[in-house]
């Protein structure tokens, strides 16, 4: 019931999203919430979209980020953060450390609403943990739930099935190198790095 009740209030977040930026960089980090609840590739490229969108127009006349407000730049900054996460593109950090910048060097332009961005470079500055579950099933599996049921921050999981594999690989372009073979495997990356397959 949590995850549809997360799904309603996406929705909500999409039908206001063409009319403001906080609802705009709202939305960027629900959806990247959301693929973690229920690895459905159409939200990284929603996300992705979104993000895009979040670009110059949201500057002040003197160029500094300003996107509305302090909340916008703080759920930016996490959105950005998470889609760097997950989609290995580096643009996604670029973006969030110009927020992160903004937001630590000018203090005195934004109060204490823009202290949740602040949670990112926490770990921001750390490569970060991905884990990759390949499989021949079309959900994802139970050892899947039992390596995820442990709180893991850190942790950016991507899952790989026959009937999303095309949607992730436009989503998430590192993942298009995983073949799908007739046995789950899981693949870990520390340091930006993918290691050897692993079966359980």
């Amino acid at each position: 019931r949590y995850l549809a009740a997360a799904e309603e209030l996406s929705a909500r977040l999409s039908a206001a999203e063409t009319r403001t930026p906080l609802a705009r960089a709202a939305r960027l980090f629900a959806l990247t919430e959301l693929y973690a609840a229920d690895y459905d590739p159409a939200h990284i490229a929603a996300a992705r979209a979104i993000a895009a969108a979040l670009g110059d127009a949201e500057r002040g006349s003197d160029g500094r980020p300003s996107a509305g407000g302090d909340r916008t730049l703080s759920l930016a900054a996490l959105g950005f953060d998470a889609l760097c996460r997950l989609t290995g593109e580096d643009r996604w950090r670029r973006r969030c450390l110009e927020l992160l910048r903004e937001l630590t060097e000018h203090p005195a332009r934004h109060g204490p609403e823009s202290l949740a961005a602040l949670c990112v470079p926490f770990a921001f500055g750390a490569e970060g943990r991905a884990l990759l579950c390949v499989t021949p099933e079309e959900k994802a599996p139970a050892a899947l739930s039992v390596l995820t049921a442990r709180y893991a921050p850190d942790l950016t999981v991507l899952l790989k099935t026959p009937g999303n594999a095309d949607a992730l690989a436009a989503a998430a372009p590192g993942t298009a190198a995983f073949a799908i073979g007739g046995k789950t495997l899981f693949f870990s990356q520390n340091g930006g790095k993918w290691g050897p397959p692993t079966a359980l």
